[in-house]
């Protein structure tokens, strides 16, 4: 099966359960994030120096790596999971990486 036939063959149950549970780990993984990073905040944890600003600076580049690969992929024809899934990767990447940084994995 070629590219071509993937792009346009309808999703599959398993298609959209993929896809369903990349999404839910990037709400975990961002919940993890934020709940530690807010500890830090109070004094509960060790706050990690320059986490702040990385907090804000993190997020913008993020969005854009995100916007121009669920752009790419909307004008190369993929399917809604299919941008969906690509939206997500560069965010997936940062929340996981901020998640292991911060539980020290």
């Amino acid at each position: 099966m070629c590219s071509s036939d993937l792009r346009h063959r309808q999703a599959t149950p398993a298609d959209l359960w993929k896809t369903g549970l990349q999404l839910q780990q990037l709400v975990l993984e961002t919940q993890l994030v934020m709940a530690m990073r807010l500890m830090g905040m109070a004094g509960v944890l060790p706050a990690v120096a320059g986490e702040n600003e990385r907090m804000f600076a993190e997020k913008p580049q993020a969005f854009a790596e995100a916007a121009m690969a669920a752009g790419t992929a909307v004008m190369t024809g993929r399917r809604a999971d299919q941008v969906l899934a690509q939206w997500m990767r560069p965010l997936r990447k940062r929340t996981g990486a901020n998640a292991r940084r911060l539980t020290g994995r």
